[in-house]
């Protein structure tokens, strides 16, 4: 999976998350407080797959720079290989 699909399933996560939390909200009757512990309750599972999502994005931003770092690291360490081969040799 890459950042792009992982962005979108978080942000379809989300909307999906939003949509059914008001709808649970609106169909709760009571005071507030009561009608967003009812909501909170109704939407549980949405809202740990919206986590879920979350975390997977953040997962594959961190390993992407992770990797990058790496591979700049190879072409450094590549570069000073090449430069100690190539240079004059003083006898």
């Amino acid at each position: 999976m890459d950042i792009r699909d992982a962005e979108s399933k978080a942000a379809s996560a989300d909307e999906d998350f939003r949509r059914e939390w008001a709808v649970a909200y609106r169909r709760a009757e009571g005071s507030v407080k009561d009608r967003e512990a009812v909501a909170d309750l109704d939407t549980m599972t949405l809202r740990k797959e919206k986590n879920a999502a979350a975390i997977q994005v953040g997962y594959l931003k961190r390993r992407a720079a992770d990797l990058e770092t790496v591979q700049t690291n190879v072409q450094t360490q590549a570069r000073m290989v090449d430069l100690t081969f190539r240079a004059p040799r003083v006898s």
